[in-house]
């Protein structure tokens, strides 16, 4: 059942209120399961995604952005950077094509990359499985906070 105020999704939508095959095949390809692409490997994600993961993740965020607006609910798209960004690696190519997908759904984008750059020590913001540490963690909250003090969306709650 929706929360009370909420209308919930169409009828005829996924559980998520849109068509979830799309976040299956975005997880499919980024996970190499189903070898949906011939010949992707999940360490592709960095370069110039995929013209279907492409074409797919922006009618994703079209939809996000659609249901967002129709039950005024805010939606926000925050970037986290891989272990490779966090350590140096200047390649943009995973932000700039999610930032343009929000774009297209009227999002908000938030890089959360510049937090993780601007720490002295890169590999304490990780575990060694390459996860975000505690200490990751916080500089994460700390960008997403920095990002909603700066905007109109906590007005009126403090």
């Amino acid at each position: 059942r929706p929360a009370p105020g909420y209308p919930g999704p169409d009828p005829g939508a996924g559980w998520l209120g849109l068509d979830e095959s799309r976040l299956i095949l975005a997880a499919k390809i980024r996970s190499n399961r189903g070898k949906l692409i011939p010949g992707y490997r999940a360490k592709d994600v960095m370069a110039p995604l995929h013209p279907l993961l492409a074409l797919e993740l922006n009618k994703m965020f079209r939809e996000v952005g659609n249901i967002a607006a129709s039950s005024k609910i805010p939606v926000s798209v925050i970037y986290i950077p891989n272990r490779e960004q966090i350590m140096g690696d200047g390649n943009s190519a995973p932000q700039e094509a999610f930032k343009a997908a929000a774009s297209l759904g009227n999002l908000p984008f938030l890089d959360t990359t510049p937090a993780f750059r601007a720490e002295a020590d890169k590999p304490g913001l990780l575990v060694p499985d390459g996860h975000l540490s505690s200490r990751g963690n916080h500089v994460l909250l700390a960008a997403i906070l920095a990002e909603l003090n700066g905007s109109d969306l906590l007005k009126g709650i403090r």
